[in-house]
């Protein structure tokens, strides 16, 4: 009985995961946008800070993947 246990814990912390995934990844999609207008707004400090922002989702993306 306890292997289906692990089993249904397995799947519910992948499916865990792959929320996150997509959260994550819907997160850069709205962000590229947002770093496309700064840029032609000519925004730099905005545009700086949303670089650093996405490189931070893609490292917990990265760190997500690692773990799967």
């Amino acid at each position: 009985k306890l292997g289906k246990f692990n089993n249904i814990f397995s799947i519910l912390f992948f499916m865990a995961d792959a929320d996150f995934l997509l959260q994550m990844t819907k997160s850069l999609d709205e962000l590229e946008t947002k770093l496309e207008n700064y840029y032609k707004a000519g925004d730099i400090e905005n545009l700086n800070k949303t670089k650093k922002i996405m490189i931070e989702i893609q490292k917990k993306i990265s760190e997500a993947t690692d773990a799967i």
